[in-house]
């Protein structure tokens, strides 16, 4: 079952996860497992009532209460999964990926400076893009924007940024943060130059960007 949900068999999947909860029904990785199967296929609400399961039974696993707020995110139940989000980095502070899926919530629900917020403190986690600043708990948009031009990422980060700034780039575009956007739609660009969102963004707000002043960041 869990080969072929990392093949995105996710049908075969949960029939086999099925028959295994089923044998051991207390078992919250199979039930977290089944969930995101069931998430994955689009059975969103057998999704959430499996991962609350999960959670009933493992109430102190990060894991778990992250794909919960996935497939909150996915049902649009967007206040929910940001609560959920934060629980589970509540447990679990270094997890990465559910910091971003914390920014995805946050932009789905145009809770933009809080998306900004979250993302910039992602950065600051990377001590290569740390190091650039003095003061790295009080730098503002500019300052960031600046750093980001000469910073590069290391691999095992790269695989997510490009994702990552397009929706940072979204949240600063929305919050009037033009030239800063652009920014980062310019070093997604650089890391992915086949990343379609990246670029497709990047031509819309530079072709929209004459009804402000160029380099002008608001």
């Amino acid at each position: 079952a869990n080969i072929l949900l990392e093949q995105q068999h996710y049908e075969k999947a949960i029939n086999l996860f099925k028959q295994a909860v089923a044998k051991l029904p207390d078992n919250s990785s199979l039930l977290e497992n089944l969930g995101i199967a069931l998430n994955r296929s689009g059975y969103y609400q057998e999704a959430k009532e499996t991962l609350r399961k999960a959670h009933q039974i493992n109430p102190n696993n990060a894991s778990i209460l992250n794909n919960l707020g996935v497939a909150l995110l996915s049902s649009r139940q967007l206040s929910d999964a940001i609560t959920v989000f934060n629980q589970a980095i509540g447990l679990n502070p270094h997890d990465t990926s559910t910091k971003i899926n914390l920014v995805n919530a946050y932009t789905e629900n145009c809770d933009y400076l809080k998306a900004i917020e979250t993302a910039f403190k992602l950065f600051l986690e990377d001590s290569c893009f740390c190091a650039q600043f003095t003061a790295p708990n009080n730098i503002d948009i500019e300052q960031f924007t600046s750093a980001l031009a000469n910073y590069s990422p290391a691999p095992e980060r790269a695989s997510y940024l490009p994702d990552l700034l397009c929706n940072l780039s979204t949240c600063l575009n929305e919050s009037l943060f033009i030239e800063a956007a652009i920014h980062c739609l310019c070093k997604a660009k650089e890391i992915d130059p086949n990343h379609r969102k990246a670029n497709s963004s990047y031509l819309f707000l530079c072709n929209n960007r004459d009804e402000t002043s160029p380099g002008e960041i608001y």
